[in-house]
């Protein structure tokens, strides 16, 4: 069974409950979804409660669509979705590199040269795609972060 633990670091919607293992992870979130509150409608139908998506804010989404549609003409619509372990790295060194910009310089960026915090909420949604469509390539990058490395001989290719 794989183990979640990362380090010192645990990454995001990561179990830190039960034995750590994926299995238990998979459980966990088996669980949350079954215990979600029900909604109910007209003629009796009912459906899980869903989350208030009437506090969106439009700034961040404009944000996240402009870099989305700038990585969309430069390397095609979908292609991030082709990445692996390497590809989630970068993205979480990405991240890190646009937020350090944005705090270096105040928050005085120029959205018009390069969009830091359209940037950081892409590059965070890739990340939150990882972790839930790809969670061994997920946790495998963020293993390699941290600084833990697959013995050689049981290397898993990714």
């Amino acid at each position: 069974m794989e183990k979640v633990t990362i380090g010192n670091v645990v990454p995001l919607g990561v179990n830190t409950l039960g034995d750590g293992s994926l299995d238990s992870l998979r459980n966990q979130l088996s669980r949350q979804h079954s215990a979600e509150e029900k909604q109910s409608f007209e003629n009796g139908a009912t459906s899980s409660k869903i989350d208030d998506w009437h506090l969106h804010i439009p700034e961040a989404e404009e944000a996240l669509v402009k870099r989305l549609t700038l990585g969309a003409r430069k390397h095609s619509p979908t292609n991030w979705k082709k990445g692996g372990k390497e590809f989630v790295k970068a993205r979480y060194g990405h991240l890190r590199k646009h937020l350090s910009h944005l705090v270096s310089s105040r928050g005085a960026t120029n959205p018009k040269e390069d969009d830091d915090i359209g940037a950081i909420l892409c590059n965070a949604a890739f990340l939150a795609w990882y972790r839930k469509n790809k969670p061994n390539v997920y946790l495998a990058a963020f293993k390699e972060l941290n600084g833990e490395y697959p013995e050689p001989d049981t290397q898993v290719e990714l």
